[in-house]
């Protein structure tokens, strides 16, 4: 369902419309307030790049990252298909990733 919403200022009005129901105008007093900006928060994940480590017939991988959180890690051969492990994070800093058999690829974590 998109919902679409418009003030109309002119009329006190708000006009909501959306692929499920007829347009629906409602009279309503408007109010708006403006705060002060506050104090800008820590820069969330998308500020961290992400990283990659290559390995070549491992069937356990161990990396140390030093970010202190535990990352989201993928796994692909060199091609870019994915390849099957299991991922243990074994501290906030490091992680290992298993494979049954002998695997060669890149792990990319963020």
């Amino acid at each position: 369902m998109t919902t679409e919403l418009t003030i109309v200022p002119q009329s006190n009005e708000i006009v909501v419309n959306t692929t499920a129901m007829q347009t629906i105008v409602a009279p309503v007093a408007l109010e708006v307030a403006i705060a002060p900006v506050g104090i800008q928060g820590k820069p969330g994940l998308s500020g961290i790049p992400d990283a990659t480590q290559t390995f070549t017939g491992q069937t356990i991988v161990t990396v140390s990252h030093n970010r202190g959180y535990r990352p989201i890690v993928s796994v692909t051969d060199f091609n870019g298909d994915a390849i099957s492990g299991s991922v243990q994070h074994l501290s906030l800093n490091t992680f290992s990733v298993s494979f049954n058999v002998p695997q060669s690829g890149r792990i990319t974590y963020l």
